[in-house]
């Protein structure tokens, strides 16, 4: 289960955490990939403060699946 992320990260070319419990698995058959010391703290930088306006449609969504009320 551990493995899941650094797999994911790898995958996609994208460094893999020291401090993560897990690593790539090695199905991938790619270069070990670059690492960073952690993502904790990472700032996320977002495209827009402003809505997508796709919001009420993924809501919609959930409520037809039962996830929402």
């Amino acid at each position: 289960m551990n493995d899941i992320t650094p797999t994911v990260l790898a995958a996609l070319g994208l460094p893999v955490a020291t401090d993560m419990d897990g690593r790539p698995a090695a199905f991938l058959d790619v270069p070990p990939p670059p690492q960073v010391a952690s993502y904790d703290g990472l700032r996320i930088e977002r495209r827009s403060a402003k809505p997508s306006g796709v919001e009420g449609e993924i809501v919609d969504q959930l409520r037809e699946l039962g996830y929402v009320e």
